[in-house]
């Protein structure tokens, strides 16, 4: 199935509660239920299409790779 995750500042949370969200995310990432879409990786020379692929709302990362 598919989930929506809403993210939080976990620290914020009251001890008890912060103990139990860990804990449950921990088993859904032992089992791969979560899984995080693959980056898009754009070299340098591509930035317009990568800054074009986030106004479009990219679903991961998108990252541009400086030259090294």
């Amino acid at each position: 199935g598919f989930a929506t995750l809403y993210f939080f500042i976990v620290y914020r949370l009251p001890a008890d509660v912060m103990r139990e969200t860990t804990r449950a995310i921990s088993i859904l990432l032992a089992r791969g239920d979560l899984v995080h879409p693959e980056p898009a990786i754009y070299p340098l020379q591509d930035i317009v299409a990568a800054h074009r692929r986030v106004e479009q709302g990219a679903n991961a990362k998108v990252l541009v790779q400086l030259p090294s």
